[in-house]
């Protein structure tokens, strides 16, 4: 199952450890995604699943790689 959340607008689907589970609907996020961003009608992948989650002091870090630029292009 996927992990969901909204922040300023914007959706966010989360797998901690493989791709997304995919969804049925006006579902698009890419296949292969473990994380993806909806902004409006755009779905962006956030990138793939690097590794499992790990600590960094008292900090839950998730790393994804290869992602898309985001709609704004700050990252």
């Amino acid at each position: 199952q996927n992990w969901e959340a909204e922040h300023f607008g914007k959706r966010f689907y989360i797998n901690v450890c493989r791709s997304l589970v995919q969804q049925g609907g006006k579902w698009a996020c890419p296949s292969g995604a473990a994380s993806c961003m909806k902004d409006g009608n755009d779905y962006v992948s956030l990138g793939q699943a690097e590794s499992g989650p790990t600590w960094d002091r008292d900090v839950l870090e998730l790393r994804y790689t290869g992602g898309q630029p985001c709609p704004d292009r700050s990252r």
